[in-house]
């Protein structure tokens, strides 16, 4: 579901009746704050005709989700820092490509179910609380910065994932002297045999919590493996898969060993960057990229093959976040320079602008596509 802004508040009505859909309890906004009260929605999501007459109050900019319970366990990792979001989608590329994801004022809200808690993280927060709301696309900031989603809300459910492996939420320090708790395992005997240490942790931390989750959660599996042993041989990743497969055959539908290990090869030919990516990495591989550059020479070449590393790295048609510093380093030239050369990309045909970066100083980069091929 792509919602875009046309006028106001015609649209926030369309869109907050599509939210409403998802069983999402969504309020109206002005500003940044809630138009009225807004206690009674943190149980129940309002009807049609409750929404209705909450959106036809006149100054209404904006459309938010009260998160947690009140729209079916819904979380909200708020990135206020550009940096941060980025560092965290270089890491865990696979979530970043299906994890819903709305460009704000600032950053990111990255969407999906998880367990309810709060967290100030000082890069942005974890919500998952009906105490908390986020705004919406097509809402409007108070600086006047619409909100969009970059990564589209799915047809059905949202994936659920575990904040803490997926790197959304830092687990909480015990206190001195206190043992540290083990993180929540699929089930006591994948938890007894994970400490006498019979099952490698890249096993452990991709098993599935129940249907629908058997494809992606090998492709995080090959993710993990080629970070550690990327020169395997189908011989070596074979007994590995297998007891993947034995572990996580009580929760998924498809019995057949033979399916397993079919989705398996193909995710691992298919994962260009395990878990763990870095700029430094991403970089490097720009050096080496092979695409037509056409007639372009120089500083030119240089961001055009970042340009491909980056949308390679973050996955066919999924928008990516460079600076006119970052690439002016890259290029060796100046951010000015840098960003005169990406405006004519723009002009060219060679990249998209999806989203203008922020005022100069605000740290906000723009988000592009590269048009070319990276297979």
């Amino acid at each position: 579901m792509a919602i875009v802004a046309k006028n106001q508040p015609v649209d926030l009505l369309h869109a907050a009746l599509e939210y409403q859909a998802r069983e999402w309890s969504v309020i109206p906004t002005i500003g940044k704050k809630s138009a009225g009260r807004w206690k009674h929605l943190q149980a129940a999501p309002a009807d049609e005709t409750m929404l209705r007459r909450m959106f036809a109050r006149e100054g209404i900019t904006g459309v938010a989700v009260i998160l947690g319970a009140a729209s079916g366990g819904l979380a909200c990792r708020d990135f206020d820092d550009v940096l941060a979001y980025q560092s965290w989608a270089a890491k865990n590329p696979y979530l970043a490509r299906i994890l819903p994801t709305v460009r704000t004022a600032r950053g990111y809200h990255v969407y999906f179910l998880a367990p309810q808690g709060f967290k100030d993280l000082g890069d942005g927060e974890y919500r998952a609380t009906n105490g908390h709301f986020c705004l919406l696309p097509p809402s409007r900031h108070p600086d006047g910065a619409i909100y969009n989603w970059i990564v589209a809300l799915p047809h059905g459910a949202l994936p659920d994932v575990d904040p803490v492996q997926a790197g959304l939420l830092i687990p909480a320090t015990p206190p001195s002297g206190v043992a540290p708790t083990q993180p929540p395992s699929h089930s006591p005997h994948t938890t007894h045999l994970c400490e006498q240490g019979k099952i490698p942790k890249e096993i452990a931390a991709t098993l599935p919590k129940g249907v629908g989750q058997r494809r992606r959660c090998l492709f995080a599996l090959a993710q993990r493996l080629k970070a550690i042993m990327p020169g395997a041989s189908a011989a070596q990743l074979k007994p590995i898969v297998r007891k993947w497969f034995r572990l996580a055959l009580p929760v998924i539908r498809s019995k057949e060993w033979s399916e397993t290990w079919e989705d398996f090869a193909g995710a691992w030919q298919t994962v260009k960057y395990p878990v763990g990516g870095t700029w430094k990495e991403i970089t490097r591989a720009a050096q080496s990229m092979t695409v037509d550059t056409g007639e372009y020479d120089g500083a030119a070449v240089a961001i055009i093959r970042l340009c491909a590393a980056l949308q390679r790295h973050h996955g066919a048609g999924v928008p990516f976040a460079l600076s006119c510093r970052k690439a002016g380093e890259v290029a060796g030239v100046s951010p000015e320079r840098a960003a005169r050369i990406l405006k004519m990309l723009v002009f060219d045909d060679v990249i998209e602008l999806v989203t203008p970066g922020g005022p100069e100083g605000s740290r906000i980069a723009a988000t592009y596509r590269f048009l070319g091929d990276v297979s």
